[in-house]
């Protein structure tokens, strides 16, 4: 067996600290806070244009090109694991989107139509990099800093009206339209956080149509390339934020939903259901409107005491794995590092 060099058993400690680490949380990743009832939030920020392949970005040079502003990107939340969804990115069919695309075939109900397409209809979202303004009402570690955030809806939508809006109104009521995000003539988006029945609610979130100017401007008020060139070269290359799509995991944990949701015995012999997405990582992400409304139906067909018994068994096992921050316990990797080392 040829011996591995230097760099080739770097790369592989690499990958295995990378899959180690499961789904920590990007220090890159900006993530909307959640406000308490009758509290609200504004924070503002500017889009940045994608990046072309062989562009400088904040881990080198970008790999690949984007062809649209934004990157689209879905996955599957099961027991606090997320794996990606082929069918969302384009490059196959999904087993678990399948499996509840024949579901629904079957299914006339509203009600449990909408059950169904939450359990196993991967979520989609689109991630963009934004630039966050220097102003006094941004908390003062996102001025001046540009991270990657993966928009809700409700602001995705908000974007793409202006991309679709043809109408620039006049000088007493100017409106956002077009491109929003050049460099050169971009507007700055406010982020409008409300509280509203649990969840972030962003509907009055908007362009400020009379903010159209350059990212950074020269005292004359042409765009100052340089500083522009500066912020550019700090985007996040988006496509690196999201593991590569495993047919065979989501196969398992296709199967796991089964045992779970459809009510079917597991090893216990008890019988739990349970829905596939966490409401702590949904909560901050994205505003589900018809949530409140399913959970108050939903109710009383579950099974209250049967997941508090089921709960206490299954919690310590996944927090343990998700907060082990430690592989210093992995042979494996141990083995590599010492290779390494000793090298």
């Amino acid at each position: 067996m040829a011996k591995m060099s230097k760099e080739e058993l770097l790369a592989k400690v690499r990958a295995k600290m990378k899959e180690k680490s499961g789904n920590r949380k990007d220090v890159n990743e900006f993530r909307p806070p959640k406000v308490e009832e009758k509290k609200e939030q504004e924070l503002y920020f500017r889009v940045l244009p994608e990046l072309q392949k062989g562009d400088v970005c904040a881990s080198g040079v970008a790999e690949g090109s984007c062809d649209l502003w934004f990157y689209p990107n879905g996955n599957h939340w099961f027991q606090k694991e997320k794996l990606e969804c082929p069918r969302v990115y384009g490059v196959g069919d999904c087993p678990i989107c399948n499996f509840g695309f024949e579901l629904l075939e079957d299914e006339d109900d509203k009600q449990a139509r909408s059950t169904i397409a939450k359990n196993y209809l991967s979520r989609a979202y689109n991630a963009v990099n934004v630039y966050f303004e220097k102003y006094d009402r941004n908390p003062e570690e996102l001025r001046g800093k540009v991270m990657w955030f993966n928009l809700p809806k409700t602001v995705f939508d908000i974007m793409d009206a202006c991309i679709n809006n043809d109408d620039p109104g006049d000088e007493m009521e100017p409106k956002a339209c077009g491109l929003f995000y050049d460099p050169d003539e971009s507007y700055i988006f406010k982020l409008h956080i409300k509280h509203k029945s649990g969840y972030n609610n962003y509907e009055s979130s908007s362009f400020l149509a009379k903010s159209q100017s350059p990212l950074v401007a020269l005292p004359d008020g042409s765009p100052d390339q340089q500083k522009i060139d500066q912020i550019l070269a700090q985007r996040h290359y988006l496509p690196s934020k999201f593991p590569a799509c495993d047919i065979d995991k989501l196969e398992g944990m296709l199967e796991s939903m089964k045992r779970h949701i459809l009510g079917d015995d597991d090893d216990s012999g008890k019988t739990i259901s349970v829905s596939n997405t966490p409401k702590k990582e949904e909560t901050p992400k994205e505003e589900v409107k018809e949530t409140p409304k399913e959970e108050a139906k939903e109710a009383p067909k579950e099974e209250p005491k049967k997941e508090v018994k089921e709960t206490p068994k299954e919690e310590p096992k996944k927090e343990t794995k998700k907060d082990d921050g430690d592989l210093s316990g992995d042979p494996e990797i141990q083995a590599l590092l010492d290779k390494i080392n000793n090298e």
